[in-house]
């Protein structure tokens, strides 16, 4: 694959940026959902504490208790009743030439249709794995994305195209981590279990609540029901197309 050292350095940085950003979203979810029970158990009282006119100590509050009611989660759905794998690429015509030929060259490598008679788990995974960054990257104009899995599969992908779309996408990409790194979640996802105690005790005393030690004590043993790894409330759906 004749692709300058320059941009194979420029794709493996965007690919270690995004499985960063991956990772850092899952730990921010996973400190958020904690932090969200923890405090949970002083919700009410919180609520009573915040003045309609403190702005600053409401917008505290919106921060740590978001409103999941005004997120909305969109199912992906593809059709199985196309004849053939080729339709699917009439879905997006906004994308540029180069990319839906470089698309059509990875589903043709990649699809679970393909790829089901290979003995390897491990093979298999990581193909499902390129095939569905790939799916989604040209289904929302991700051209960063579809170039790191191309790269992936050895398939070339021109200099020019690599040099305006990654180094642009590897900005984005280090800025979400850092928006992630400034979250109370993820912050407190890294909070030693020997140190709970004082951080939840800073929270509170932001928030303007009044406790004990021994409450915040019992609420930072309190065990968290637990759910499924990757579980969410609304989970996204993606039908994989049928390769005829």
């Amino acid at each position: 694959m004749s692709i300058k050292l320059e941009n194979k350095i420029k794709i493996l940085e965007y690919k270690l940026a995004y499985e960063q950003e991956k990772q850092i979203s899952k730990e921010f979810e996973e400190g958020n959902i904690d932090l969200n029970y923890r405090l949970s158990f002083f919700r009410e009282e919180i609520k009573k504490n915040i003045s309609e006119h403190d702005t600053q100590q409401k917008n505290v509050y919106n921060s740590i208790f978001p409103s999941y009611d005004k997120v909305k989660h969109t199912d992906i759905v593809v059709s199985d009743d196309d004849k053939s794998i080729q339709k699917s690429f009439q879905k997006n015509n906004n994308i540029d030439k180069w990319a839906k030929k470089i698309y059509i060259r990875i589903i043709k490598s990649t699809h679970p249709d393909i790829t089901m008679h290979i003995k390897s788990k491990d093979i298999r995974t990581k193909f499902d794995k390129i095939y569905d960054i790939a799916q989604n990257a040209y289904e929302n104009n991700i051209l960063s994305d579809l170039i790191m899995t191309a790269y992936e599969l050895e398939i070339e992908v021109p200099d020019n195209v690599i040099q305006e779309n990654i180094t642009s996408s590897f900005k984005e990409k280090q800025k979400a981590i850092n928006e992630f790194k400034n979250m109370i979640g993820w912050q407190w996802y890294h909070v030693p279990d020997s140190n709970k105690d004082a951080e939840l005790k800073k929270i509170l005393t932001s928030l303007g609540f009044k406790f004990t030690d021994n409450e915040v004590k019992n609420v930072v043993k309190s065990r968290r029901p637990q759910r499924k790894t990757g579980k969410r409330p609304e989970k996204l759906s993606v039908k994989r197309k049928r390769l005829k």
